[in-house]
């Protein structure tokens, strides 16, 4: 299936992903280490030193790939949340800042080990998993779902937000077919780039939204031969934006 094609149907094949998800045996301890690991900690200390439990916390928050950051990691917990000046809340990546919200280890381990801090985790675990298991099959619908997921939440208010946060860059690169290149380039630069493509207050429309990612799909499904679409036909259906590489002159702001 392509990733577009998927991203349309995404209210009628969640439910049925998830509660697979959910059946297979692996990820079932997975969720079960989540709450026996984190009763049992008494500091910081004790959950970065249990690997198991850090890693399966870590991967809730998409952050499984930082996992060796342990400094930085630790120092994000442990920060002084209201501090405006504090590490977690001027860190550009969401994640950190939302693993030490859950969790309050600054404070003790009282808010980790409460069972409705252990079911907000488990229940960010399924959906990364789920959204892992749907970009196996379509390539770029976690980063469709993400970037959603983000920029309904208000978090990225200038291109310089766009630039810091991964997945938001990633789809900006792809909806706008911007060469990779482009990665190159400071971020000053890269930032007058973007505030050419994207009209970044306009991402709280949700129609607006829906454009820029449905158009990043069409460019990631084209990378992935998975959709064989026209250049014509994406300016046609989205009016705006064209796959990696393909230069079109198109008027975002029309």
């Amino acid at each position: 299936m392509s990733a577009i094609g998927l991203y349309n149907q995404l209210e009628t094949i969640l439910p049925k992903r998830t509660a697979l998800f959910q059946k297979n045996k692996g990820n079932l301890k997975a969720l079960e280490s989540i709450g026996e690991g984190l009763k049992k900690i008494e500091s910081v200390d004790d959950f970065i030193k249990d690997r198991r439990l850090f890693e399966t916390v870590l991967t809730a928050y998409g952050l499984e790939d930082e996992i060796n950051k342990v400094g930085l990691i630790k120092r994000i917990l442990t920060d002084d949340q209201a501090d405006p000046k504090a590490l977690v809340n001027v860190i550009a990546d969401d994640r950190y800042r939302e693993l030490a919200v859950d969790l309050q280890l600054g404070t003790g381990v009282a808010i980790a080990k409460a069972d409705s801090t252990i079911k907000k985790i488990e229940d960010r675990f399924i959906e990364v998993g789920v959204q892992k298991d749907l970009n196996k099959i379509a390539p770029g619908i976690r980063q469709a779902i993400v970037f959603k997921e983000t920029a309904e939440k208000g978090s990225i208010k200038n291109t310089f937000d766009l630039i810091a946060n991964p997945v938001a860059k990633e789809v900006v690169f792809g909806a706008m077919g911007l060469p990779d290149s482009l990665n190159a380039a400071n971020a000053d630069a890269l930032a007058k780039t973007f505030e050419t493509r994207v009209d970044v207050e306009r991402l709280s429309d949700p129609k607006y939204l829906d454009t820029l990612i449905k158009q990043y799909l069409v460019s990631a499904d084209l990378e992935n031969s998975e959709a064989q679409v026209s250049s014509s036909s994406i300016v046609s259906l989205f009016g705006f934006g064209a796959p990696r590489g393909v230069s079109l002159s198109v008027d975002l702001f029309t």
